[in-house]
C-alpha cells in the first residue's frame, strides 16, 4: 500500500496532539498514518495555529505532561 498524500482534519488533529504530547517524531507518525514526514509537520503546524488563535499556546517542548499543557 502506498502514501496517502493528504490527511483529514480529525487524522491531522490526532498526529498533532500524539506528536505534543509523546514527543514521537514526525517520521514515526508518518509510519503511522502512511504519509509522508513533511505532512506531519503541516499538520502539527496547522494545529498548533489553531490552538494558539484560540488562546490555547502550546510550548515548543515534545513530552507535555497534562491535559494543561496542551
Amino acid at each position: 500500500m502506498g502514501q496517502k498524500y493528504e490527511l483529514v482534519f480529525t487524522d491531522r488533529l490526532l498526529v498533532a496532539l500524539i506528536h505534543l504530547r509523546t514527543g514521537l517524531t514526525h517520521e514515526a507518525l508518518g509510519v503511522t498514518h502512511q504519509v509522508g514526514s513533511s505532512m506531519i509537520g503541516r499538520a502539527i503546524g496547522e494545529v498548533r495555529l489553531l490552538l494558539t488563535e484560540r488562546g490555547f499556546a502550546v510550548p515548543q517542548r515534545p513530552g507535555l505532561c497534562t491535559l494543561a499543557d496542551v
